[in-house]
């Protein structure tokens, strides 16, 4: 738990470091680093969850959208609690419409997190994945496997915890929209 912590901090550091400098490889990494930190909100551990709040708050100038860096400041404040479905509603709003060549990487790489350890990280998956494909232009849909999509959806709605199969079937509830 200190070593996730104190890695994700760092992380956030580099990016505070950076602000309005930031190469394009660094750039990558920001983009990369997005759907783990996104999750990891839901962390069971308060100190990771913390760190998250933290380095996402650092990453928004660098991803140079100003109303998504608005979004993080407003949403993660530190000491805040966090209306975690608002907050990804909005970011996954901003995402499709900044960077839509994005969805089907953030949704593979969201798809990982369905066989999560930790509950909350694997309820928070599919809900990430919804507000994606909510948000998407019809133009970008084709960059999402939806059979793939709904077949780990499907596997979701047998998972032992609550909180998944109603985070799961929400998500499925979305993809209307998408079809």
């Amino acid at each position: 738990m200190d070593f996730r912590s104190a890695s994700i901090c760092l992380f956030g550091h580099l990016n505070k470091a950076c602000h309005g400098n930031c190469e394009d490889i660094f750039l990558e990494q920001v983009i990369g680093g997005l759907v783990p930190l996104l999750l990891h909100l839901q962390d069971p551990q308060a100190s990771v969850a913390g760190a998250c709040k933290f380095a996402l708050r650092m990453c928004g100038p660098n991803l140079e959208r100003e109303d998504l860096a608005e979004a993080f400041q407003k949403h993660l404040q530190e000491g805040r609690g966090l209306h975690f479905g608002e907050f990804l509603n909005t970011t996954c709003k901003h995402l499709m419409r900044h960077f839509p060549d994005l969805l089907g990487r953030l949704v593979s790489t969201s798809l990982f997190y369905f066989k999560s350890s930790w509950e909350d990280v694997r309820a928070a998956a599919p809900m990430l994945t919804g507000f994606l494909v909510l948000h998407v232009e019809p133009e970008h849909r084709q960059q999402v496997d939806l059979e793939q999509l709904l077949a780990a959806l499907q596997l979701l709605l047998k998972d032992p915890a609550p909180a998944v199969r109603m985070k799961a079937a929400e998500t499925l509830g979305r993809l209307v929209k998408f079809a």
